[in-house]
């Protein structure tokens, strides 16, 4: 179920490029057509040329391969081209509403989450998507259509031989399944460390005049170092889950081929299959595991979209700034703050306790206090940044919260 909502919400954003995506679909058809019908030609030709003896037609052979994967290739780069083009423009949707997301969600959001994790889901979380969709994407149509073409050639030239053979596909599959729900996790946990890394580097470069005058060179290294570690640890595991899943591939290729040997050599000695047909289904069987190798690190793929999509969505289901309906006016007598106290969160004490307080229309106010004393918190409320946990704050005698925060906000400006 989590992977079908993932897919249905990633592929929300496909609607605007689905043209493309078909054209894209249509070649890698093509290309997966050329690769079942490889195999299949092997066995009329192998026996016209080389058990009929027909030798005079052997010439057209290497013009005949110079053919058909010429057109392999050319279809190929065709579908990869229109899928790239496809998968960035939906990275560029996905970063567009995250951005859109993050004006429009409340300023306590964005500082619970931090500069750090909140651009690392932005730029990073997103980046990491882009190559995994686009290859994903191809992958998943274009060599499952091709393992498709491979077994209708297998299973029409000898159907028990091509079934012993599959032997070894469901231990792709479920090693596959479960390197997969690890490398979802291993993602999760290295693109939250990849925004610790970023949030770090941000409190380093806003605080550098005072790491120079303390001289705390060695104590800053090592909790860059220590966050360095952690996404080192958690990268290695993301590769050893995704080269797991090829690995198992390949071993299971060895048996697959091993079986088709094993078996299809008792059957033409005992005159049940000929050369020609034992040789196509041969090279069907091992040109299925290619594409089944594709999927599997293809699935390992998703599962790592899926662990950095999580991210992406904690985002994405903030709650947005609320507001009223009235239009914001110029004040006549000016903002009253009743009984007032807020604190930037559950854990920390209180910035302002009871303030009740009278800014004046038409008059200069000047907030004179010591550092820490509130002023900045204060000032903040006013533009709705933030709101109080307690108490009010009144344009002249209406609520803050019942005015439009973009009318409301167009009376004040910052320098």
């Amino acid at each position: 179920m989590e992977l079908l909502f993932f897919l249905k919400s990633i592929l929300h954003y496909l609607k605007p490029f689905w043209k493309k995506f078909i054209l894209a679909l249509f070649f890698a058809s093509l290309a997966s057509a050329l690769t079942g019908f490889s195999p299949w030609a092997i066995k009329p030709i192998f026996n016209y040329v080389f058990i009929e003896k027909h030798y005079e037609y052997f010439k057209w052979i290497p013009f005949f391969l110079i053919l058909i994967f010429t057109l392999m290739g050319s279809f190929s780069l065709l579908q990869a081209y229109l899928m790239k083009d496809v998968s960035t423009g939906m990275i560029n949707l996905i970063r567009l509403d995250l951005f859109k997301k993050c004006l429009s969600i409340p300023v306590e959001y964005l500082t619970k989450y931090g500069e750090g994790q909140t651009i690392s889901r932005v730029i990073n979380d997103t980046s990491q998507i882009e190559p995994i969709l686009g290859d994903n994407l191809q992958t998943f149509f274009k060599e499952t259509l091709t393992v498709f073409a491979l077994l209708g050639v297998a299973f029409y030239q000898k159907w028990d031989l091509t079934l012993v053979a599959l032997l070894t596909i469901p231990i792709i599959i479920f090693g596959a399944k479960a390197l997969g729900i690890k490398t979802r996790k291993a993602r999760k946990l290295a693109q939250s460390a990849t925004g610790e890394l970023t949030q770090k580097m941000n409190e380093i470069t806003r605080g550098i005049k005072e790491i120079k005058i303390s001289g705390s060179y060695d104590k800053v290294s090592d909790l860059f170092l220590k966050e360095l570690n952690k996404f080192y640890r958690w990268s290695l595991k993301i590769t050893k889950y995704r080269e797991g899943s090829k690995s198992l591939v390949d071993i299971m290729t060895g048996f697959g081929g091993a079986l088709v040997i094993g078996y299809g050599g008792f059957l033409i000695i005992r005159g049940a299959l000929s050369p020609g047909a034992f040789l196509s289904i041969l090279t069907a069987i091992i040109l299925i595991f290619n594409p089944l190798r594709k999927l599997a690190r293809s699935y390992t793929g998703l599962k790592e979209i899926q662990g950095a999509w999580v991210r992406i969505q904690e985002i994405f289901e903030l709650p947005e700034e609320k507001g009223g309906t009235l239009k914001a006016f110029a004040p006549f007598q000016g903002f009253f703050f009743k009984d007032l106290s807020f604190r930037y969160s559950p854990q920390l004490p209180l910035a302002l306790e009871k303030i009740n307080l009278f800014i004046p229309a038409n008059k200069i106010t000047a907030l004179v206090g010591p550092s820490g004393s509130g002023k900045t918190t204060l000032v903040s409320l006013l533009p709705r940044f933030y709101d109080p946990q307690e108490g009010n704050i009144y344009l002249d005698n209406t609520s803050l919260k019942d005015f439009d925060i973009l009318s409301l906000r167009s009376l004040f400006g910052m320098v």
